[in-house]
């Protein structure tokens, strides 16, 4: 399963979904992290079943 994170690496407040999915790396089989950068076309529009990290 792919888990979508996205954020912004440079900006403090909007950094921690992607800081947690770098920590989770590795650690939880079957489980991918694909992180989609500011303003970049979403990756996931023809899969039925989507699931998103983000900070709010």
């Amino acid at each position: 399963m792919n888990v979508y994170v996205f954020g912004n690496e440079y900006v403090e407040e909007d950094k921690r979904a992607i800081e947690v999915a770098r920590e989770l790396e590795g650690t939880v089989e079957d489980i991918s992290f694909v992180f989609v950068s500011p303003n970049e076309d979403l990756p996931f529009v023809e899969e039925p079943r989507v699931v998103i990290l983000d900070t709010v």
